[in-house]
């Protein structure tokens, strides 16, 4: 079977995390000489370090998220000061929420092209139906994970940092710090019942939605050759089989979920296969069979 003709189905998804950013300041020191503004970017850097220091042996939920030294960003033309007062244990924990938010679109999704604005690319990703409500479930509890956040900043005293500021004369503005939701957004699509539907009202708007879905289904086996090639060079090494095999199914079961039947029979099955048996494939290398087998499905 060709990718024209499979068909894919599934959510386009998103993931909204917020970021670190939401807690920086940004303190206007123009008005100061030059060896004082240098002066006090080095007080600023103590303060900070201290801070951490007084915070870091509360450690969120038992993890350890080693606080690391911040420097602050200073522009010496305008002297404006950017940096967070709060401690790096905080934006560290913000860091780490995000990773494991988008570690779900990867591990769950399929990327299927990527979007681009100006300098500014994004990859679009698709989610099987069946992962959808474990998927969401996840990246709720992933917001609960901020709910400390959340609570620290609304109790944190900036009087240390606003104390060491006014020795300088500089002040710092009022700030509304909020840590918004991690939000999901699901949008369905099953571009091989749209084309069934078309096809007796517009054969324009059909053929429409077959190049798009074609040029969808490319995206989306592309990044499964990568995933299987992975899987493939470690194969041929000494890594173990018995995961191997595990990861496999998961793309399998990933691909099946997606409307990719086809080639999870075609390309998946016989190196899982080859997991327990390496002579499965007839002797040819896995990487090989991956890269001639999805070659195949485009000719």
């Amino acid at each position: 079977m060709k990718v024209s003709e499979m068909s894919l189905r599934g959510f386009l998804v998103s993931i909204h995390c917020p970021s670190e950013e939401l807690l920086t300041v940004t303190v206007d020191c123009t008005l100061l000489p030059a060896a004082r503004y240098m002066q006090l970017v080095t007080d600023l850097q103590d303060l900070l370090s201290d801070i951490d220091a007084r915070h870091a042996a509360r450690e969120a939920r038992g993890r350890s998220l080693r606080a690391r030294y911040r420097r602050v960003s200073f522009d010496q033309r305008l002297r404006l000061l950017k940096f967070s007062p709060f401690p790096s244990r905080i934006i560290n924990k913000i860091k780490y929420i995000r990773y494991k938010a988008y570690g779900l679109l990867h591990r769950h999704c399929l990327v299927l092209t990527v979007a681009e604005s100006g300098r500014y690319r994004e990859n679009v990703f698709i989610l099987p139906e069946a992962s959808a409500e474990a998927f969401v479930a996840r990246a709720e509890e992933l917001d609960r994970e901020l709910d400390e956040v959340r609570r620290f900043v609304a109790e944190f005293d900036l009087s240390d940092v606003q104390l060491l500021l006014s020795r300088y004369g500089v002040e710092l503005l009022r700030y509304e710090f909020s840590i918004p939701h991690v939000r999901v957004d699901l949008l369905p699509i099953d571009l091989g019942r749209a084309i069934e539907e078309w096809a007796a009202r517009s054969e324009a708007v059909r053929r429409l939605l077959q190049r798009k879905q074609e040029e969808l289904m490319r995206g989306a086996v592309e990044d499964l050759r990568r995933r299987l090639e992975e899987v493939a060079e470690a194969m041929e090494g000494e890594a173990r089989l018995a995961a191997l095999e595990r990861r496999l199914r998961e793309v399998k079961a990933l691909a099946e979920g997606l409307g990719l039947r086809a080639l999870a029979e075609a390309v998946v099955a016989p190196l899982i296969e080859a997991a327990r048996d390496p002579s499965a494939l007839g002797g040819q290398r896995p990487s090989e069979f991956v890269r001639g087998r999805i070659a195949s499905l485009f000719a």
